[in-house]
């Protein structure tokens, strides 16, 4: 045997073991280590009419639809950005995966709630339908739920005017599993009555002229929301004149100026008057 042929050999040989090496190491290699039910950063590679090609580091890139990419009709990344997706499942024998851009998205937002759940602050919501119990408030593109008995601190009129407004929540309860999310409106209408009750008490007395609101109309008299505290404003002290009922001089939601005619700081009762703010007509009669 000649040294060129056994050098030939030699190199097939060499060749041989390197394939093999190549080979057992990609087998072996990391790619294992990507769990399902996980976000990874991944690379994007390839964007076409309908899927977008992210690599992850796995055996083969993953197949995202483009529509999860999509904004104002526009797409958001270009070839060479790094992206967050979930893994929603991977196959070692076939080298295939699944990958989510919107599941990402929403378990970061899950993140973030779970944040503001232990810490208790807010966050600002849109309510975008009404549904059967309440409404649902969109967040950060997911939807939570609001039970209608957090809504308010009292009945709301007109269920439909909250639609496609914004507003402030609290986040009372996750299901991670279930990617369920339930806020609460009333908890922080709650917290500011109690501050603003405790402002009041602080400075309100008798002879104060005051500004309120009506809540609620009996054939007694009117209920006031001072902001914080109710007051009762008596029939007998709306008008100089008599009056067979209060709706005859107020409607609910208006705003009124009143004077405190007494105030009880223990027990939280406020009296109103809305005749004392206009001079007596029956006063000086004898003169007139």
């Amino acid at each position: 045997m000649n040294n060129t042929q056994t050098t030939t050999e030699s190199m097939e040989e060499m060749m041989d073991m390197d394939f093999e090496s190549q080979l057992e190491n990609y087998l072996n290699s990391d790619f294992g280590d990507i769990e399902e039910g996980v976000i990874v950063s991944g690379e994007v590679v390839k964007i076409d009419d309908t899927y977008i090609l992210v690599d992850v580091n796995f055996k083969s890139e993953g197949q995202i639809p483009i529509d999860e990419f999509m904004e104002n009709g526009h797409v958001t990344v270009k070839v060479g950005d790094t992206v967050d997706v979930y893994v929603v499942r991977k196959n070692e024998r076939e080298g295939s995966i699944v990958l989510s851009r919107d599941k990402a998205k929403r378990m970061q937002v899950l993140d973030e709630l779970e944040k503001l759940l232990e810490t208790g602050d807010v966050v600002v919501g849109r309510i975008v339908r009404r549904i059967k119990g309440g409404y649902v408030v969109e967040i950060k593109g997911i939807e939570a739920f609001l039970p209608g008995s957090h809504v308010d601190l009292r009945p709301v009129p007109d269920m439909d005017a909250l639609v496609n407004q914004d507003f402030e929540f609290r986040v009372l309860k996750i299901n991670r599993r279930r990617s369920n999310v339930i806020v609460s409106r009333r908890v922080l209408l709650e917290e500011d009555r109690d501050r603003k009750r405790g402002e009041l008490l602080t400075t309100l007395e008798e002879g104060q002229t005051v500004t309120g609101v009506v809540k609620n109309i009996t054939e007694y008299g009117v209920f006031i929301d001072l902001g914080g505290l109710d007051g009762l404003l008596h029939i007998t002290d709306m008008s100089w004149k008599r009056i067979k009922h209060p709706k005859e001089m107020v409607q609910l939601g208006d705003e009124l100026q009143l004077k405190v005619l007494s105030f009880d700081k223990n027990e939280k009762k406020v009296s109103l008057g809305l005749k004392q703010l206009v001079p007596d007509p029956w006063a000086n009669i004898s003169e007139k």
